[in-house]
């Protein structure tokens, strides 16, 4: 039973949800307060963060679980044509900006790959610790899908693809 007990108690299970996610709001709100730059620094500290706790002996699920959390600057998918060559940039900052936060973007989809990948596969860890970061992801994917067509159809569509069969 989830919810509220008869003495006005929160259900511990309740609780720990309520606090993923508040974590992941938190993570959210964080990446929104950044510009592209600082964003895209932070993602690769992220990926070698990652990276480092992937390769120790004994992964630190804890440290896994909070990367994963500190990962969620995930933007909706965007349509093929608005990523494509075709549509030109009126100045150099604006062809700048665009690949930096494709560069950005790709990073973050990498790192959540990798780590949900590692947590199911390699650690066989439940999905309940970080399914307020699933459902994120899922629900990026199905807003999208809803009005535009499939993911695979998107910029960058065979990583969304991928990460949509993950989640």
């Amino acid at each position: 039973d989830h919810g509220v007990t008869a003495h006005g108690d929160i259900q511990p299970e309740d609780a720990r949800l309520f606090k993923r996610v508040q974590r992941l709001n938190k993570s959210i709100n964080s990446w929104r307060s950044r510009d592209v730059v600082e964003g895209h620094a932070r993602a690769n500290c992220l990926r070698e963060q990652l990276g480092h706790v992937l390769q120790s002996e004994h992964v630190n699920t804890m440290c896994l679980r909070k990367l994963l959390y500190e990962t969620v600057a995930l933007s909706p998918p965007r349509s093929a044509p608005a990523c494509s060559d075709e549509r030109v940039p009126s100045d150099e900052i604006s062809v700048a900006k665009q690949q930096a936060t494709a560069a950005f973007q790709r990073t973050v989809r990498t790192i959540l790959m990798k780590g949900i990948k590692a947590w199911r596969e390699a650690l066989y860890l439940e999905d309940l610790q970080i399914e307020p970061i699933l459902e994120y992801v899922r629900t990026l994917i199905s807003t999208y899908e809803k009005t535009h067509v499939d993911v695979q159809k998107v910029c960058e569509g065979k990583q969304w693809h991928r990460l949509k069969l993950l989640v």
